[in-house]
């Protein structure tokens, strides 16, 4: 079953910034490649840099913006490789995201993001799978059981997947900020194979279109 209405870059780009300005984020401009007042960073290659004095308690508690970024490598080979196989990743790419800080967390986000999905951009809701963090017990982290649970309000339980690999749990290195992660997933065919196929999005048969990253750890 394809998806009746078009949807230009432009057209995603814009519903998407004036959903979450109806829901009362500021749009920021967005970013260079190149940064402009932090010379410690060659790149841009990561949101997180332009929050760097938000994070700190300065700026907007909710915010949209566009964020081109460059990965380059360093600490993200391993991403890298994985996207080397993946033909819906690009190193060059422009990220439509929204930020709450101090302001709503788990379940207002999870909501806000599926009503764009579903409600905004008409994805249908049989289509849409979600996967949540599992936990690694060596590395003495639980299961992200409170997203889990909310997702289950917007999905059914066999659409919704535990995942433990490291895009699941997000780290900048071995002190930053760092937290677990939703990943929402669209099913483009029109088999019924399972959730099990879910993970394995290199056919294209299933593509990852968001990510939630709930930063816990500073």
């Amino acid at each position: 079953m394809a998806i009746s209405q078009p949807w230009p870059v432009e057209d995603v780009r814009e519903t998407f910034f004036s959903y979450f300005v109806e829901n009362q984020h500021v749009q920021l401009s967005s970013t260079p490649v190149i940064p402009v007042v932090d010379t410690k960073v060659p790149l841009i290659h990561t949101c997180l840099n332009r929050f760097k004095g938000t994070l700190n308690g300065r700026g907007s508690h909710r915010t949209c913006f566009s964020l081109r970024c460059i990965t380059v490598g360093g600490d993200d080979d391993e991403v890298i490789d994985h996207f080397k196989n993946d033909t819906t990743y690009h190193r060059f790419t422009e990220v439509l995201g929204s930020w709450s800080f101090g302001d709503y967390f788990k379940e207002e986000a999870i909501r806000l993001l599926f009503s764009l999905l579903n409600k905004k951009y008409k994805l249908p809701q049989s289509r849409i799978y979600a996967s949540y963090f599992s936990g690694d017990t060596s590395l003495g982290l639980s299961s992200d059981n409170e997203s889990k649970n909310t997702l289950q309000k917007y999905l059914a339980e066999e659409r919704i997947m535990p995942a433990m690999s490291k895009a699941d749990f997000w780290m900048t290195g071995e002190t930053g900020p760092c937290g677990p992660c939703i990943g929402f997933f669209f099913d483009c065919s029109d088999s019924k194979d399972g959730v099990g196929s879910v993970i394995n999005i290199k056919d294209g048969k299933f593509i990852e279109i968001s990510r939630l990253v709930f930063v816990e750890v500073q």
